[in-house]
């Protein structure tokens, strides 16, 4: 099996990052050098992201066996979303949003009921990660600086958003091409 690039690329900046860390934990905690302790908490706040974005698929997976059921109460279409997404022009722009996976969103690769589930899935994910951004703005009770931790957890925050709204507003548009097909049918 050929080795996946992106796994290679994120194997490389996590363990640099931990090495920079690492790093600078010893100029600033054992040798006293003061001036590392911005960089020690910026380089250890960025780890904690791509350790976050990196590990939730990984656990998720572990976790939570089986298909998700897209008809659910958390899955479902509510009221007042169509009102957000045309607000916020999603239709414009979801398209231009990176995936991680492609080939699990195309019809081209993908039966409308695994791309269902690729929705379900990366909505579960991007939710999670919210949480994890919520998290990461505790930290600023530890290091000082909440507003930094504040601004750029909220920044981290809206970045989701973006891709949980995708996945909603095209969750109905699938389901309606499944119902179809199974008329066809």
């Amino acid at each position: 099996m050929p080795e996946n690039p992106v796994k290679k690329v994120e194997t490389i900046i996590i363990s640099s990052l931990i090495l920079i860390v690492i790093v600078c934990g010893i100029f600033c905690f054992a040798l006293g050098y003061r001036r590392f302790y911005f960089l020690f908490v910026t380089f250890l706040m960025v780890l904690y992201h791509i350790l976050m974005r990196a590990s939730v698929p990984r656990v998720l997976s572990i976790v939570h066996r089986g298909p998700f059921n897209p008809d659910n109460l958390w899955f479902r279409t509510k009221s007042f979303e169509k009102a957000i997404y045309k607000f916020f022009q999603v239709k414009k722009w979801k398209d231009s949003l990176i995936t991680y996976e492609p080939e699990s969103f195309s019809l081209r690769t993908s039966s409308p009921e695994r791309i269902l589930q690729s929705m379900c899935i990366a909505e579960t994910i991007h939710f999670s990660l919210i949480c994890g951004s919520l998290i990461y703005i505790l930290f600023g009770f530890i290091f000082g600086k909440l507003w930094i931790f504040v601004l750029t957890g909220t920044i981290s925050i809206i970045f989701e958003c973006r891709f949980i709204m995708a996945q909603r507003y095209n969750r109905p548009r699938v389901k309606e091409l499944i119902r179809k097909r199974s008329i066809r049918k």
